[in-house]
């Protein structure tokens, strides 16, 4: 008990140095003018996603194979003083959830219909903001952008982003794969309002969680945990977490071990920022904090890893391969360092496909392609 709390104090002292420190570093990149607002990225842009006008009535599409993304994209610098939805003094916004839309969008065999949002990284209005102003850069605005939950207190209360996911799925039987990124908040909801949508979407790809090592290798999140910053798509709505892995099926599972198997690097970056395109210099002026502390500041830092986009390019392209096991799944509290999956035995449970590694050769082709398209 004592070695505990004296634990408990060092995490609290550890957080709390961690918070003053990152005040100190967003001051210096201010002065240093790295932080410098764009105005012709600041899109003046509204909150509100897609009325029930436009998304009202049956949505039956004759492509068949049919993809919703469900994220908390974070890609808006300019929001980041409005704070970290889940940790208000974790000053950060996330930007591979704005990545992964690209990566999917200009997927010319991929047929985007919608993007759901929530509460994660980001709030939810940051999120709609960002998801709008990618689209507006690709000219892809007759995308719907749903809004989703904005607060775990809603888990069960219905929005227009899980109303979105039941009609879609239901009105097109076997075609509809969600790419779940995020909090399950919408996802969970959509199920207890509709529970035969397993039986009626094609698939769901569920990327989020980590299972600390059990797999054989260890996530970028691992050492973060620790510190009691915790993966933060299955903790901040646990109960959603929990709820699609009891009611949601059989499905793919995308862990961060998968997740941080894809790098940007220092000259990634630098290809896009050189290409001059005006996808690429949004980009570039979206990562180029990122760039600067995780290939310049941080020691051996190796760049930025962009979550999102290795289950994205998974999902949306059977080609690729990657190591996998098919295990039972359960969640297990670490105490501060919040839940993660744990491998389970029981022959009750539905077994899913656990992706562990890219190959390779998969590595590369997904590493190229996400990099041709960010220009």
């Amino acid at each position: 008990m004592t070695n505990h709390r004296g634990f408990m104090k060092l995490h609290r002292l550890t957080r709390a140095i961690g918070r003053v420190a990152l005040h100190i570093l967003y001051l210096l990149l201010y002065l240093l003018r790295i932080v410098k607002r764009n105005e012709s990225y600041s899109l003046t842009l509204d909150t509100e996603a897609d009325s029930a006008v436009r998304i009202g009535g049956t949505r039956k599409y004759r492509t068949e194979r049919l993809f919703i993304i469900d994220d908390d994209p974070g890609m808006y610098w300019d929001a980041i003083w409005r704070g970290h939805y889940a940790l208000p003094w974790l000053r950060l916004m996330d930007p591979d959830g704005g990545l992964e839309l690209i990566y999917a969008l200009r997927d010319s065999n991929a047929r985007i219909v919608g993007v759901t949002t929530m509460m994660g990284v980001s709030a939810t209005d940051v999120g709609i903001q960002c998801t709008k102003r990618i689209l507006k850069i690709l000219g892809m605005n007759d995308v719907l952008v749903l809004r989703g939950a904005s607060h775990p207190n809603q888990l069960g209360k219905e929005t227009p982003a899980a109303r979105f996911l039941i009609e879609t799925i239901m009105d097109n039987p076997g075609k509809v794969h969600i790419i779940a990124t995020g909090p399950l908040t919408n996802i969970a909801t959509a199920l207890m309002l509709e529970p035969r949508l397993p039986e009626y979407w094609g698939a769901l790809h569920f990327a989020t969680g980590e299972f600390r090592g059990a797999l054989g290798v260890v996530s970028d999140l691992f050492l973060p945990s620790l510190l009691g910053i915790p993966d933060l798509n299955t903790n901040v709505d646990i109960k959603a977490t929990k709820y699609v892995l009891e009611h949601g099926g059989a499905f793919p599972i995308y862990p961060n071990e998968v997740m941080d198997d894809l790098i940007f690097t220092r000259a990634d970056y630098e290809t896009i920022k050189n290409a001059k395109t005006k996808l690429s210099e949004f980009i570039a002026y979206e990562l180029r904090v990122y760039n600067f502390l995780f290939t310049q500041l941080i020691p051996f830092g190796q760049g930025i890893v962009p979550h999102g986009v290795a289950p994205t390019a998974l999902a949306l392209d059977p080609t690729y391969k990657s190591k996998t096991i098919e295990s039972a799944v359960i969640l297990k509290d670490f105490g501060h360092q919040g839940y993660a999956f744990v491998l389970s035995k029981d022959p009750k449970l539905p077994k899913h496909k656990i992706h562990i590694q890219l190959t390779d050769a998969t590595r590369e082709r997904m590493h190229k392609t996400l990099l041709q398209r960010c220009i």
